[in-house]
Protein backbone atom coordinates (compact mmCIF):
# COMPACT_ATOMS: atom_id res chain seq x y z
CA UNK A 1 0.00 0.00 0.00
CA UNK A 2 1.45 3.12 -0.81
CA UNK A 3 1.77 5.77 2.34
CA UNK A 4 1.45 9.61 1.77
CA UNK A 5 -0.32 9.62 -1.68
CA UNK A 6 -4.07 8.46 -0.30
CA UNK A 7 -4.11 6.36 -3.83
CA UNK A 8 -2.37 3.95 -5.50
CA UNK A 9 -2.95 0.53 -7.82
CA UNK A 10 -3.56 -1.85 -4.83
CA UNK A 11 -7.30 -2.56 -4.80
CA UNK A 12 -7.80 -2.04 -8.41
CA UNK A 13 -7.86 -5.87 -9.25
CA UNK A 14 -10.55 -6.52 -6.29
CA UNK A 15 -13.17 -3.42 -7.07
CA UNK A 16 -12.97 -4.26 -11.08
CA UNK A 17 -13.08 -7.87 -10.49
CA UNK A 18 -15.59 -7.60 -8.00
CA UNK A 19 -17.72 -4.30 -10.10
CA UNK A 20 -17.86 -7.19 -13.19
CA UNK A 21 -19.41 -9.84 -11.27
CA UNK A 22 -21.60 -7.45 -9.64
CA UNK A 23 -22.96 -6.43 -13.03
CA UNK A 24 -23.38 -9.47 -14.33
CA UNK A 25 -25.41 -11.17 -11.47
CA UNK A 26 -27.71 -8.11 -12.04
CA UNK A 27 -27.89 -8.58 -15.66
CA UNK A 28 -28.81 -12.31 -15.49
CA UNK A 29 -29.35 -12.91 -11.98
CA UNK A 30 -26.84 -15.68 -11.03
CA UNK A 31 -22.86 -15.93 -12.66
CA UNK A 32 -21.19 -18.47 -14.77
CA UNK A 33 -17.83 -16.69 -15.62
CA UNK A 34 -14.62 -18.00 -13.66
CA UNK A 35 -11.34 -16.00 -13.86
CA UNK A 36 -8.35 -17.61 -15.88
CA UNK A 37 -4.72 -16.68 -14.68
CA UNK A 38 -2.07 -17.85 -17.72
CA UNK A 39 1.02 -16.89 -16.30
CA UNK A 40 3.54 -17.88 -19.10
CA UNK A 41 6.85 -16.26 -16.99
CA UNK A 42 6.44 -18.14 -14.13
CA UNK A 43 5.13 -21.25 -15.43
CA UNK A 44 2.61 -23.00 -18.09
CA UNK A 45 0.05 -23.16 -15.85
CA UNK A 46 -3.40 -22.05 -16.48
CA UNK A 47 -5.37 -21.27 -13.16
CA UNK A 48 -8.91 -21.05 -13.10
CA UNK A 49 -10.51 -19.70 -10.42
CA UNK A 50 -14.51 -18.20 -9.78
CA UNK A 51 -16.83 -17.97 -6.63
CA UNK A 52 -19.41 -20.34 -5.28
CA UNK A 53 -20.20 -23.64 -7.26
CA UNK A 54 -23.80 -22.01 -7.30
CA UNK A 55 -23.85 -18.36 -8.85
CA UNK A 56 -27.60 -18.14 -8.05
CA UNK A 57 -26.77 -18.06 -4.07
CA UNK A 58 -23.41 -16.56 -3.75
CA UNK A 59 -24.94 -13.69 -1.28
CA UNK A 60 -26.29 -15.99 0.99
CA UNK A 61 -23.60 -18.07 0.77
CA UNK A 62 -21.17 -15.24 2.11
CA UNK A 63 -23.74 -14.01 4.33
CA UNK A 64 -24.16 -17.29 6.40
CA UNK A 65 -20.36 -17.66 6.42
CA UNK A 66 -19.84 -13.86 7.46
CA UNK A 67 -22.46 -14.42 10.04
CA UNK A 68 -20.71 -17.56 11.24
CA UNK A 69 -17.09 -15.46 11.08
CA UNK A 70 -15.79 -18.51 8.94
CA UNK A 71 -15.28 -15.43 6.49
CA UNK A 72 -13.56 -12.43 7.57
CA UNK A 73 -14.23 -9.13 5.48
CA UNK A 74 -11.18 -7.34 5.40
CA UNK A 75 -10.25 -4.05 2.79
CA UNK A 76 -6.52 -5.31 3.42
CA UNK A 77 -6.83 -8.18 1.81
CA UNK A 78 -9.16 -7.41 -0.50
CA UNK A 79 -6.45 -4.91 -1.15
CA UNK A 80 -3.59 -7.71 -1.49
CA UNK A 81 -5.27 -9.44 -4.65
CA UNK A 82 -3.66 -9.18 -8.22
CA UNK A 83 -4.59 -12.00 -9.99
CA UNK A 84 -6.72 -15.26 -9.93
CA UNK A 85 -4.56 -17.83 -8.66
CA UNK A 86 -4.65 -16.00 -5.53
CA UNK A 87 -8.57 -15.56 -5.19
CA UNK A 88 -10.47 -18.45 -3.11
CA UNK A 89 -13.96 -18.82 -3.93
CA UNK A 90 -14.62 -16.69 -0.71
CA UNK A 91 -12.15 -14.19 -1.85
CA UNK A 92 -13.76 -13.40 -4.81
CA UNK A 93 -17.56 -13.66 -3.58
CA UNK A 94 -16.12 -10.89 -0.91
CA UNK A 95 -15.25 -9.01 -3.98
CA UNK A 96 -18.36 -8.83 -5.73
CA UNK A 97 -20.17 -8.42 -1.89
CA UNK A 98 -17.88 -5.48 -1.85
CA UNK A 99 -19.22 -4.23 -5.18
CA UNK A 100 -22.55 -4.84 -4.44
CA UNK A 101 -22.22 -2.75 -1.12
CA UNK A 102 -20.44 0.45 -2.57
CA UNK A 103 -23.16 0.48 -4.92
CA UNK A 104 -26.40 -0.70 -2.99
CA UNK A 105 -28.09 2.19 -2.11
CA UNK A 106 -28.50 6.19 -3.87
CA UNK A 107 -26.20 7.31 -1.35
CA UNK A 108 -23.58 4.58 -1.79
CA UNK A 109 -23.92 5.24 -5.56
CA UNK A 110 -22.90 8.53 -5.17
CA UNK A 111 -19.77 8.34 -3.41
CA UNK A 112 -18.97 5.09 -5.70
CA UNK A 113 -18.69 7.68 -8.18
CA UNK A 114 -16.44 9.68 -6.41
CA UNK A 115 -13.98 6.77 -5.74
CA UNK A 116 -14.28 6.09 -9.85
CA UNK A 117 -13.89 10.19 -10.37
CA UNK A 118 -10.61 9.69 -8.09
CA UNK A 119 -9.50 7.08 -10.28
CA UNK A 120 -9.85 8.99 -13.52
CA UNK A 121 -8.24 11.93 -12.53
CA UNK A 122 -5.45 10.49 -10.15
CA UNK A 123 -5.22 7.07 -12.26
CA UNK A 124 -4.77 4.79 -9.06
CA UNK A 125 -7.52 3.28 -6.42
CA UNK A 126 -7.88 4.81 -2.82
CA UNK A 127 -6.28 3.49 -0.39
CA UNK A 128 -8.06 1.89 2.61
CA UNK A 129 -8.45 5.42 4.73
CA UNK A 130 -8.86 7.49 1.96
CA UNK A 131 -11.87 5.16 0.50
CA UNK A 132 -13.20 5.21 4.14
CA UNK A 133 -13.40 9.14 4.17
CA UNK A 134 -14.43 9.05 0.57
CA UNK A 135 -17.74 6.94 1.91
CA UNK A 136 -18.29 9.26 5.12
CA UNK A 137 -15.83 7.24 7.74
CA UNK A 138 -13.51 8.49 10.05
CA UNK A 139 -11.75 5.21 9.91
CA UNK A 140 -11.20 2.13 8.09
CA UNK A 141 -12.35 -0.45 10.40
CA UNK A 142 -15.74 1.71 10.53
CA UNK A 143 -15.93 1.28 7.04
CA UNK A 144 -15.61 -2.53 7.43
CA UNK A 145 -17.95 -2.78 9.89
CA UNK A 146 -20.46 -0.68 7.78
CA UNK A 147 -19.66 -2.95 4.48
CA UNK A 148 -19.79 -6.65 6.71
CA UNK A 149 -23.45 -5.69 8.57
CA UNK A 150 -24.64 -4.88 4.78
CA UNK A 151 -23.17 -8.34 4.71
CA UNK A 152 -25.13 -9.85 7.02
CA UNK A 153 -28.20 -8.21 5.98
CA UNK A 154 -31.29 -9.83 3.91
CA UNK A 155 -30.15 -6.28 1.90
CA UNK A 156 -27.18 -8.37 0.58
CA UNK A 157 -28.97 -10.58 -2.72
Amino acid sequence: MEQGGGAGSDGYYAISTGHGYYKEIQLTDETVTSLLDANTYESDEVVKSGGFDDGKKWARTLRDLVKKEKVLPSLAGLYRVNRASELTPELTVLMYGFARYMQSTPDRISKFSKVMERVDTSRSIPVPEEMAKLFGFETVKEFEDDWIAYLKSTAFK
